[in-house]
């Protein structure tokens, strides 16, 4: 997970969930994983073909980040776990 510039009345206007088999070399770099030459393209391809999902983050200013996980839960605010 990585998430950084996390400023306080961040707008958020785009969240994009994708399948970790659209993984990129720049998404490695952006996870921290490395850099994406080399023995880091072998992990890659093993992200790639995890079935896990990643979420992006995208903000109109600060918030980037991005998340690798396997599954979700979405609740609407105050619901109960």
């Amino acid at each position: 997970m990585a998430i950084w510039e996390v400023r306080e009345g961040n707008i958020l206007f785009d969240l994009v969930v994708r399948a970790t088999a659209e993984a990129t070399p720049e998404d490695l770099t952006v996870l921290g994983l490395g850099n994406p030459e080399g023995a880091d393209m072998v992990y890659l391809s093993q992200l790639r073909e995890s079935n896990l999902k990643m979420l992006e983050i995208n903000a109109s200013y600060g918030a980037c980040g991005l998340v690798v996980f396997e599954t979700y839960d979405l609740r609407a605010a105050g619901a109960s776990a």
